[in-house]
């Protein structure tokens, strides 16, 4: 069977478009095979009974004409039927799907969304939580809390990994992506540091977030693996790319820019942040629109965090 809105092929008793998500029913060819048939068996009964009429009442040349008169009759209420039939199967309510089963739709593609960022945002409340109680522990928190959401965020991936496909596979313009890389650190580089110079400049003090590490006795490589290339390898696999992998599937592609970037920065639970994530999740969307992949997203966002490192290392 047939998906009424892409066209997409489905096995037989399929509910639901795997590709767009739209719903349909089995049995929406029915109407068109009882009409073609009513039709056709009206038209031959009545092409039937002209040709016994003109039989019993005239003569053997009168009869032929008859009967070639009756045939073409037949033909007519044939195809009458037929195109009966085909407007009720292409105007009748199973063709199209009603503006319930659109949004009944919409809700199961937006649906794992909810639970997606439940689990992030849970995780990371435990990070704050559990480090508030015991601060000494904060970095071993932040790395239980970390491989946890690469694990789920890998486990809701791969449901995905038929749409995610394209934006792992291989780059088309290598050398232009480097370009936009650059491109896009400088932009992120040049707005965060006019953003915490405006924080400053309103008495706010200077974020840091490496401390724990150092009081944990972390070495610098961990410290970068851990802060620098983690993050952004889960991270833009998981906003870039499932988030809005299923977002464009409802809003379009400018929404779920917008869209992606705004659940990036809530993601951060930190209030001082969340503009300026929400600017990064721009840049880094954007990036991915122009290259089509998330490999440029994932250097640029690894290059930022490790701007971020070598600063307070410095």
């Amino acid at each position: 069977m047939r998906c009424p809105a892409c066209g997409a092929d489905h096995r037989p008793g399929a509910r639901f478009c795997r590709r767009c998500g739209a719903p349909f029913d089995p049995g929406d060819a029915r109407p068109v095979s009882a009409g073609a048939s009513a039709g056709a068996g009206a038209g031959a009964g009545a092409g039937a009974g002209a040709s016994a009429g003109a039989g019993a009442s005239a003569g053997a040349g009168a009869g032929a004409g008859a009967g070639a008169s009756a045939g073409a009759g037949a033909s007519a209420g044939a195809s009458a039927g037929v195109g009966a039939g085909a407007g009720v199967g292409a105007g009748g309510p199973e063709s199209v799907a009603s503006p319930s089963r659109r949004a009944l739709a919409a809700w199961r593609t937006l649906t794992p969304l909810f639970w997606l960022m439940v689990l992030l945002l849970g995780s990371s409340g435990f990070v704050v939580f559990a480090g508030r109680a015991h601060p000494e522990h904060t970095a071993s928190y932040e790395l239980a809390a970390a491989l946890f959401d690469a694990a789920v965020i890998a486990a809701f991936a791969l449901g995905e990994r038929r749409a995610l496909a394209p934006l792992l596979g291989r780059l088309a313009a290598p050398g232009r992506s480097a370009l936009y890389v650059l491109a896009a650190v400088g932009c992120i580089f040049a707005f965060m540091e006019l953003y915490f110079l405006a924080l400053g400049a309103f008495g706010v003090e200077e974020l840091r977030f490496l401390e724990h590490y150092g009081a944990a006795g972390w070495p610098t490589w961990a410290v970068f693996a851990f802060v620098s290339g983690l993050p952004a390898v889960v991270e833009e696999l998981a906003f870039r790319g499932y988030v809005w992998t299923r977002l464009e599937r409802v809003v379009g592609p400018r929404d779920a820019l917008v869209i992606q970037a705004a659940m990036f920065s809530v993601l951060h639970l930190m209030q001082l942040v969340f503009l300026s994530h929400f600017a990064i999740g721009l840049v880094l969307g954007l990036l991915r629109l122009r290259t089509k992949s998330l490999y440029p997203g994932m250097a640029a966002h690894a290059a930022w965090n490790a701007i971020v490192v070598l600063e307070e290392l410095l």
